[in-house]
């Protein structure tokens, strides 16, 4: 949808071909051109002189179908707008896309056996947690021990507190 948004507005900024002191720019005006020599071509008048300003070349149907396709052949190497991503851009979206996650994390608490081990491990530290084994790990999943009071519990009972007591 924005791909077809963004070609509708090009093929309507060739048609227009402001003049560089307008807003215009040298893509566009050769864009027009290209577009132009093709409408004269498939109209036959390409040896006959160029149709002078105000002729009206510009609101036939066939001129806005030659800019269509001379705009058509554009790829994303050529037009900056339909590029394909580079790193930055998936570095940005990364970052983006984590923090989101740790945000609703924090916000919504963990809802997947991933995200509760997430947490579990935050909670114990990673050499701890590396070091649990399988049946280790279960144990504190059933005993929910992605909630904070509940880890302070087990870390208690198997002489891990952090918390000195008086």
């Amino acid at each position: 949808h924005q791909r077809e948004t963004y070609f509708k507005t090009r093929v309507a900024v060739v048609v227009e071909e402001k003049p560089l002191s307008s807003g215009g720019t040298e893509e566009t005006q050769a864009l027009h051109k290209a577009a132009k020599d093709k409408f004269l071509a498939a109209k036959g008048d390409a040896s006959k002189k160029a149709p002078k300003k105000g002729s009206g070349y510009k609101k036939e149907a066939a001129f806005k179908t030659a800019v269509e396709e001379v705009c058509a052949e554009l790829t994303g190497s050529d037009d900056p707008n339909l590029a394909t991503p580079t790193v930055w851009d998936t570095f940005v979206i990364s970052v983006s896309k984590a923090l989101f996650t740790e945000l609703m994390l924090k916000v919504s608490g963990p809802t997947n056996d991933d995200q509760k081990e997430l947490v579990i491990s935050r909670l114990l530290g990673d050499d701890v947690f590396y070091d649990l084994k399988a049946d280790e790990l279960k144990e504190l999943m059933e005993r929910e021990c992605w909630k904070a009071d509940k880890m302070e519990e087990w870390k208690k009972e198997n002489g891990l507190s952090d918390k000195k007591e008086d």
